[in-house]
């Protein structure tokens, strides 16, 4: 299809694209065209967008701020030209001078030597009052140039301002619309692109886009006046021999066009590598007690370095084509002075033009040379902006078949809410050849109940989201209020709409913010009624910050049932017509399970109910059951006629008589006096108690003990040793060295011209061969550029592997070192997954900014201004120091520069912003549910304000910085030249020595300028290094790579709990365990129950070692596990967890990552599958054990089979089951618990369950209560004693 992508235009105030404009057109339109099914994923390096599409979002001030960054831009570059008017008199003044005082101002002596051919009386008139005026006239030239750096400063500051802040509003404009697209686009979308790969490609590529429309435009629009000035200047002095040069600038050109073409496929090759290992990054560091427990992070770190040394091969051969580009751009320069050398000289010679006309035309050539080189350097931006844009605009103009934002389709006025499939059949985009749903029909009339249930995997939750409208039905309608899904507006459809699903997401913020989602203005009151009747209040209450609580990252920091509860009660403050529970309950235990399941029943009253679930308890009490079984409708009955029939999937009720047990109260248990609050935790309180509803999802920074990581923001570049990470680049040191002579010569190129350029000048002073030595020096200066060709080429190739070796290294190590930190570290705000996704991928980069390609541009540089140096002693002590006392103020940009940057980039605030588009993007099924698009749009709006202020600040002081540097350079050829006027007025000096000098200045000035603009990256890079060798040397107080601890030869597998104590490091005061004390012989199986948030995933996690224990020992066999290797440790446990993380990966390499101490043959991962009770599921896949389940479109149940797959392919001496058989249904619990009973022979085994059926063979349960063992028996001698357990079983089973 063909979409229209908008230009320019837009309102004039700062926030130009805001959240009220979300679907308003804007501006003038070109047509583009861009497929429905754009996507990322495709080749980046297609070429639908042009460099000017980056400009698409100016308002009025913007336009502004072009014309007046274009016109101040150009101007600063035609004043170089402008310069040469002046210097070519004051040349020929020299010239004339240097001439007369060969013979020392004596007629007879002149006309002897033939260089004077006029009367005596002439010479009197003519040269002597010439001679005179010399030094007059040489001052006021002089005083031109301190003009002309004047203007040159002002011009500076005002072009990078205007260009640095065009590119933080556009910059922000595109981020918002970017964020704004993804937000907008369908699920089918986000199947097929994995939220890392968008997170990366937000955080990445939206910098490349700032960098080339800010500053670095400005200057090669200075660099394109300069151009244009210096061919101007030149036909206006000698026309002859500037169209020489000009049949030498076309190849300039080509060469120009071909590297820019080059640099575009190159860095979209680049960026989608970058974006696989960013993927990877962040869905690891995601599921990072999964790696941890199974001891994967060597693979998972060979799989981010390969991804990595696709992106390595492209830098290197993107570093040679650099280097071949510039060093024939090079040869070409030093081509064009040869040539002007070669004619210009025959032109003075046959008096055609004076020396003066000559050097201005030279001059042009040489500036010519240099601005075509800014051009060059500053088009690796510009081409990098273009590639990212690319990537980015595919987003923002990929047009979603389903927009939650569109305010098309109907709203029913006062509609009733029945929901209605007519012969639905559906396939996800994904797996278009696995048909989920075939034909189903069923219909719910308004405020019925119905209940979904099936086997794992038949459509159950598909069904879903079909209602949601996150996919389209492929044949059929789905019916909602008696209108077609497809003809109602998104928005109001999930509206009407409250969701539960089985796998609760909570936002890395507060529990009060979590509970917000539900609804945007539910008061404080209507937020404890819902915790109240969701039985989560009584936990919340105990917490020390109550609602203000953080509840971690995807709600790490609370149990499975404690989230689930808080989703609950989410759903229940949404009030919603159409209520959808998928396994609502499923990760409570049985008290809570009734209590909830009692509240919901209250909140289904006169709404339309679905739900799915596998416990007959909760669906006892519904109008209709829908049985599915392979896609299809198989029964539709009720709850007594289900229990009746053979069709039923789910087991017989079970019966209370089983259990001998009657009707008891249940006991109260007491609870324990809370511990008094840290100091840390109270500053913590006050930092939380401000919940505003416009920050819903930004994290709370912890001022506790435990955000150590914290200070890496903080460190000061002082400490940075840089050195350190420069000894990491030791294997390409013999790179390096090769790299830094060729630096050296490719650096001394210049200097030596500026040799060349005097002796020239010499030669017209005399009256012998002039033409042969002006041709010999033409020649030696084509051998010149000859020299700079190779030196260049091998520079950047040396370089640019060095620094992607480096960068790859360093990435790579950090991401290492970051798999090897304890739990804890994760817990830390401060360390969520984005900050650290950002830090790898921006760390690495910034410190490859001043090492690499730029660090043989500082050799080079400083070969330049060495030799510079020397040529000034050689030629003229006095102008050599002079030289010495200008250089500090050359150098003291960049220290500003640096200053500058180094404040800017502490600030760190883009953080925020990639947090939250984090956590949306990879929950964006959660924010869809609840219409949280414009709200959360809104936050990210909000986040992006203090980063553009401090931009918009920072980019206004450098521009004065950039000024400085820039108009520096005139005023100090300005000074040499005074002082040379005044030295060869009254001394011995020549002018020739002047001339030298001055260009060797010239030269060595730029060289430094060159050095200080790249500051700000070394800057940078000094922070970013800081944080690398922070995270490097962090010895982690768990840490999985050592070495040290025990490794016995032989593990029972006997587990004990010594009066175990324990707190959780990010809330240090809240006791979870209490003198706990369990013991588990080997090849028993023991079983902890209890209520949610009572501790039994907390016992699972201090066997694994994720945490230490405050007080007590964990012993295995006997020994305390803090005395056993890590490794060693987790080797011998398998663990299975509540909510399984897969990593985007096929099935095969899933289970594989369960064993990783020897090699999984295809019979060992069948037998772990058959025993999963998943082989079946695999093999009716068109892929097979080759499907990749990255995506998600896999029900909880068929994931928690594979990842038990994934526990048994493992063959641990212990194995921990946390709610493993939760999410599946009861056909598949008893064939999988038959399997892990089987699994369990031999090994040690540890099950946290609730359903009673899942530990009632257990040869030990432990009922927790309170973070301490309230009894310890059989399951007989519990319900003997009528305790806590016998009230566990009676509420399950009443």
């Amino acid at each position: 299809m063909v979409r229209s992508t908008k230009v320019m235009g837009g309102p004039t105030n700062i926030a130009t694209v805001s959240s009220k404009e979300l679907s308003k057109p804007e501006g003038l339109q070109i047509p583009v065209e861009i497929s429905d099914d754009t996507s990322p994923s495709k080749d980046d390096s297609e070429n639908v967008y042009s460099y000017f599409s980056l400009y698409r979002y100016m308002g009025c001030l913007d336009y502004l701020l072009v014309v007046a960054g274009t016109v101040f831009g150009l101007a600063c570059g035609a004043a170089a030209p402008l310069l040469f008017f002046f210097f070519g008199d004051l040349v020929t003044e020299f010239t004339d001078f240097g001439v007369y005082k060969s013979c020392s101002f004596n007629y007879q002596l002149c006309t002897t030597r033939g260089l004077v051919n006029i009367s005596e009386l002439e010479w009197n008139r003519v040269v002597l009052t010439a001679v005179r005026r010399f030094e007059d006239d040489s001052i006021a030239t002089v005083i031109k140039f301190v003009y002309v750096g004047i203007a040159v400063f002002v011009c500076a500051s005002v072009f990078v301002a205007c260009w640095s802040t065009l590119s933080v509003r556009q910059a922000r404009n595109i981020r918002l619309k970017c964020f704004h697209a993804l937000l907008q686009q369908d699920m089918a979308f986000h199947d097929k692109n994995t939220a890392g790969e968008l997170n990366a490609q937000l955080a990445e590529d939206i910098p490349k886009i700032q960098d080339g429309l800010g500053d670095k435009v400005g200057i090669t629009l200075q660099n394109i006046g300069m151009l244009i000035g210096c061919i101007v200047v030149a036909f206006l002095k000698t026309w002859k021999v500037t169209l020489v040069n000009l049949a030498i600038a076309p190849f300039l050109g080509i060469v120009s066009s071909i590297v820019f073409q080059v640099n575009t496929m190159f860095d979209g090759k680049e960026a989608k590598a970058y974006a696989k290992a960013g993927s990877l990054a962040e869905e690891t560091l995601h599921s990072i007690r999964t790696v941890l427990a199974y001891g994967c992070q060597d693979k998972i770190v060979d799989r981010f370095g390969k991804n990595l040394d696709s992106a390595k091969q492209v830098g290197i051969k993107k570093g040679l084509v650099l280097g071949l580009s510039i060093g024939i751009s090079r040869c070409l320069v030093y081509a064009m002075y040869a040539a002007s050398f070669w004619y210009g000289s025959v032109l003075v010679v046959d008096k055609e033009i004076r020396v003066g006309d000559f050097v201005t035309s030279l001059s042009c050539v040489i500036f010519f040379s240099f601005a075509f080189g800014g051009v060059m350097k500053n088009w690796e931006y510009l081409s990098g902006a273009k590639s990212a844009g690319n990537r980015i605009f595919k987003i923002i103009d990929r047009k979603s078949k389903i927009d939650v934002f569109s305010t098309e389709g109907i709203r029913p006025q006062d509609p009733k809410f029945t929901v209605e499939f007519k012969n639905v059949s559906f396939s996800y985009p994904s797996r278009p050849d696995t048909e989920i749903l075939k034909d189903v029909t069923f219909q719910v009339e308004e405020g019925q109940q119905i209940a979904i249930i099936g086997g794992s995997g038949c459509g159950k939750s598909t069904a879903m989201r079909l209602i949601q409208r996150f996919y389209d039905a492929k044949e059929g309608e789905v019916l909602v209020a008696g209108h077609d899904v497809k003809t109602l507006n998104v928005n109001w459809l999930r509206d009407m709409i409250g969701v539960v699903d089985q796998e609760p997401v909570l936002f890395n913020t507060t529990i009060a913010e979590n509970i917000r989602w539900g609804r945007e203005n539910v008061t404080n009151d209507e937020m404890v009624q819902a915790c109240k009747l969701a039985n989560a209040y009584d936990f919340i209450k105990v917490l020390p910050e109550k609602f203000n609580t953080l509840v971690g990252e995807s709600g790490a920091q609370l149990s499975g049932g404690q989230k689930q509860r808080i989703a609950i009660a989410r759903a229940i403050v949404r009030k919603p017509s159409i209520l959808l529970l998928d396994e609502a309950t499923s990760a409570l235990d049985t008290y809570n399970e009734a209590v909830v399941q009692s509240a919901l029943n209250n909140a289904m009253k006169g709404r339309t109910t679905i739900m799915v679930a596998h416990r007959l308890s909760t669906i006892k009490d519904t109008d209709k059951i829908i049985t599915l079984k392979g896609g299809s409708v198989a029964q539709v009955c009720t709850y007594d006629e289900l229990d009746k029939s053979e069709m039923g999937a789910y087991e017989k009720k079970p019966k209370p008589k089983d259990f001998k047990i009657v009707a008891k109260p249940k006991p109260k248990f007491t609870q324990r006096k809370r511990t008094k609050r840290r100091t840390t935790m109270r500053k913590l309180t006050r930092s939380l108690t401000s919940l505003n509803k416009t920050s819903d999802l930004e994290s709370n920074a912890s001022d506790d003990e435990g955000s150590e990581s914290g200070e890496d923001v903080m460190i000061l570049p002082e400490d940075a040793p840089m050195m350190r990470l420069i000894k990491m680049n030791k294997p390409e040191w013999p790179y390096m060295a090769v790299g830094c002579v060729s630096a050296l010569f490719a650096g001394a190129g210049d200097p030596v011209l500026a040799l060349l350029f005097g002796r020239v000048l010499t030669v017209f002073t005399s009256s012998n061969d002039q033409l042969y030595w002006s041709r010999l020096y033409a020649i030696l200066m084509f051998v010149l550029g000859v020299i700079t060709f190779v030196s260049y080429t091998i520079k950047s190739s040396t370089f640019g592997k060095s620094g992607m070796e480096l960068t790859v290294r360093l990435r790579t190590s950090s991401f290492r070192a970051m798999l090897g930190q304890e739990v804890a570290y994760f817990d830390d705000p401060v360390n969520s997954t984005s900050n650290l996704c950002n830090r790898l991928s921006s760390d690495a980069a910034k410190v490859q900014g001043a090492t690499g390609e730029r660090l043989g541009l500082l050799f080079q540089n400083f070969s330049a201004l060495g030799i510079a140096i020397i040529i000034s002693f050689v030629y003229s002590w006095q102008m050599a120091l002079m030289l010495f006392g200008l250089i500090p103020f050359l150098i003291v940009s960049g220290f500003i520069d640096m200053m500058l940057q180094t404040g800017a980039t502490k600030q760190n605030d883009f953080e925020k912003a990639g947090e939250l588009s984090s956590q949306s993007i990879n929950n964006i099924r959660l924010v869809a549910s609840f219409t949280k698009e414009k709200e959360i749009y809104r936050s990210y709006e909000k986040a992006l304000e203090k980063p553009m202020r401090n931009s918009l600040k920072f980019g206004f002081i450098t521009s004065l910085s950039y000024g400085y540097s820039q108009s520096i350079v005139q005023f100090s050829v300005a000074a040499i030249f005074r002082l040379g006027i005044y030295l060869v007025a009254y001394d011995d000096l020549t002018f020739e020595s002047v001339f030298v000098v001055l260009l060797a200045v010239t030269f060595g000035a730029i060289a430094a300028g060159q050095n200080a603009i790249y500051a700000p990256d070394y800057a940078a890079a000094k922070l970013s290094a800081a944080r690398i060798i922070k995270l490097l040397d962090r010895v982690p107080t768990i840490n999985p790579y050592s070495d040290d601890g025990l490794k016995p030869a032989n593990c029972s597998g006997e587990i004990q709990l010594e009066l175990v104590e324990f707190y959780y490091p990010t809330r240090p005061d809240v006791e979870v365990l209490k003198k706990c004390s369990i013991k588990v012989a080997c090849g028993q199986t023991l079983a902890l129950v209890g209520k949610s948030g009572c501790g039994k995933s907390t016992v699972i996690q201090l066997i694994e070692r994720f945490y230490d224990v405050a007080g007590g020992k964990v012993l295995l066999d006997g020994v305390d596990i803090k005395l056993l290797n890590v490794e060693w440790l987790r080797g011998q446990i398998g663990l299975v967890s509540q909510e399984p993380s897969l990593f985007n990966q096929t099935i095969k390499e899933n289970i594989t990552f369960g064993q990783t101490t020897r090699p999984v043959s295809d019979d060992d991962i069948k037998k772990a599958a058959e025993m999963a009770h998943i082989e079946e599921f695999i093999d009716s896949l068109a892929e097979k054990y080759n499907t990749n389940v990255g995506g998600k479109q896999l029900s909880a149940g068929q994931k928690q089979r594979i990842a038990i797959a994934r526990a048994l392919v493992r063959e641990p001496r212990v194995l921990l089951l946390d709610e493993a058989t939760s999410a599946l249904d009861n056909e598949s619990e008893k064939i999988v618990q038959k399997a892990l009973d089987k699994a369990r022979d031999g090994r040690t085994c540890i099950v946290v369950a609730h359903r009673l059926s899942t530990v009632r063979n257990a040869d030990l349960i432990a009922v927790i209560d309170k973070g301490a063992v309230a009894e310890l028996g059989t399951h007989e001698e519990l319900l003997e004693k009528e305790g806590a357990y016998y009230s566990l079983v009676n509420a399950q089973l009443s």
